[in-house]
């Protein structure tokens, strides 16, 4: 071959191989950096939705928990449920509210007297309660004429606001 053709396949060659490195290749630098970018804002705005929808979870499970430390307030609401199922309370009584750091524990002891059904459906209005209600303790004794005489501690939660910037 001659020189000039074989100084002209090279030059073709190093120009090919420059020009590979200097356009080619930091465009391809570029797009891969680009879809990294795009990969990560993609993380980030998944994340922010993770957390606003996790923000609602808290608000939803915070609006079910008392809103002021009174048992007064949950002693209402158990007795609309007792009569709302059909059961008849003897005596309420209010146990002193015990205060947590980061709660108060409310507890109500109920006597009352209801049938295995009414007693059901008074279990199943507390669980479905506006608020947390948790039954504690429950003591039945059958009765002759088909109701029960029934021992029941409830209890709920009184957590107070947070204030901006401080831990929970």
């Amino acid at each position: 071959m001659k020189p000039q053709v074989q100084v002209g396949m090279m030059a073709l060659a190093l120009s090919l191989f420059f020009g590979y490195h200097a356009f080619y290749k930091s465009q391809q630098d570029r797009v891969h950096l680009i879809q990294a970018q795009s990969v990560e804002e993609q993380t980030r705005q998944r994340t922010q939705l993770e957390v606003v929808a996790l923000a609602q979870r808290v608000e939803h499970y915070r609006h079910r928990l008392l809103q002021t430390p009174e048992p007064s307030v949950l002693v209402r609401e158990v007795a609309v449920l007792a009569k709302k199922a059909g059961v008849q309370l003897s005596t309420i009584g209010q146990e002193p509210p015990q205060e947590f750091p980061q709660f108060t524990r409310l507890a109500v002891n109920l006597q009352c007297s209801a049938t295995y059904h009414q007693l059901g459906a008074f279990l199943d209005y507390l669980e479905h309660a506006e608020h947390f209600i948790r039954a504690e303790s429950i003591t039945v004794t059958p009765g002759s004429d088909g109701r029960s005489t029934i021992s029941l501690v409830v209890s709920s939660l009184y957590v107070p606001p947070l204030l901006d910037g401080q831990p929970g």
